[in-house]
């Protein structure tokens, strides 16, 4: 039987704001709790259980059930193993639930754990409730760091046959696009002829300021015109010929698109007015919106592209299994 559940996110309130919230929840029926340790930032593994045991306690007195939302760099952040969970269970917690990132070795270790505690799968892809668009990149930074940690933990056998030097991402710098694009134009004398957005040799020359200046591998654009946006990109609100979207450039490539949608269902008809849409066979799409939805965003990231990148291949094609092109189709 379905049960009435929500959500808390600690890093937003105090631990008696919650316990309050918990207790009127509890009210009014609530039977289950999802809460977040994916942005526990810097706090010790001690405090964070302290914190989060005060908040689960207070659901158990009201009969609820508490499961935990972790990814593979909570697990890192704070020093716990795939065999033993035992920080989970001093937080009092009765389960965790698995966001993306885990490998099938990992989840099948902590399906099996002596604990006791339940594992569930995440199916979410997106993310929402964000408070701006750079918590997006906040999120792909931190998965480019768990990445490249991987390759250097557990390939370093074909690193080395690759002859591959992996990519700085300890802190991965921000340039909004026009000052990007003044950037290159007066560090490299080269006149400015798309004013809307980057041309190939511009990223490359992004990517070359940023590694000469900063030693940085990466670098976020931000701040894209809205006219070479897709309509759901939410504009900016001090400046609504920009929105709040970016891409990410990896050693001069865009290898990530991403930014925050519009949730609003009124704003996005008139943006869609405003560049002559019709709404004739967006009525799927737009139905959710009128029932309330909440400030998302989400990103695309090339991974063929990011290989190519980090092979040093000069074509995409030889980073992908089965490539397509005009001229091949199989396999």
């Amino acid at each position: 039987m379905a049960r009435l559940g929500f959500s808390i996110y600690p890093e937003h309130s105090t631990p008696e704001q919650d316990v309050e919230y918990i207790r009127m929840a509890g009210r009014y029926g609530f039977e289950r709790i999802f809460t977040c340790l994916l942005s526990v930032g810097d706090r010790t593994k001690e405090e964070v259980i302290r914190d989060f045991r005060v908040r689960i306690d207070a659901a158990h007195e009201e009969g609820m059930e508490v499961m935990l939302d972790v990814s593979p760099a909570v697990f890192e952040r704070l020093g716990i193993s795939y065999d033993h969970l035992d920080p989970f269970v001093e937080m009092h917690a009765d389960g965790i639930r698995l966001d993306e990132g885990f490998n099938g070795a990992q989840t099948s270790s902590m399906t099996y754990n002596r604990q006791g505690l339940k594992i569930e799968l995440n199916a979410s892809t997106e993310m929402g409730f964000i408070e701006n668009f750079m918590e997006l990149c906040q999120m792909e930074t931190s998965m480019l760091r768990y990445v490249m940690g991987l390759l250097e933990r557990e390939y370093k056998k074909e690193l080395e046959l690759l002859k591959i030097t992996l990519p700085n991402v300890e802190k991965i710098p921000c340039v909004r696009f026009d000052e990007a694009k003044r950037l290159v134009s007066e560090t490299y004398h080269r006149a400015i002829r798309a004013p809307h957005d980057l041309e190939p040799e511009e990223e490359a020359l992004i990517g070359e300021y940023f590694k000469s200046r900063f030693d940085a591998d990466f670098v976020f654009v931000t701040h894209y015109p809205s006219k070479k946006r897709p309509f759901y990109t939410m504009d900016d609100p001090e400046d609504t010929g920009v929105t709040l979207s970016f891409d990410l450039l990896f050693r001069g490539m865009e290898i990530t698109t991403g930014g925050q949608r519009i949730h609003d269902y009124h704003r996005l008809l008139e943006k869609m007015e405003e560049r002559g849409m019709d709404t004739e066979g967006m009525e799927d799409y737009l139905d959710c919106f009128q029932y309330g939805m909440p400030p998302h965003g989400g990103l695309g990231i090339g991974l063929e592209r990011l290989t190519m990148k980090l092979t040093g291949e000069d074509n995409v094609r030889e980073a992908c299994l089965f490539p397509r092109d005009m001229t091949r189709l199989r396999p």
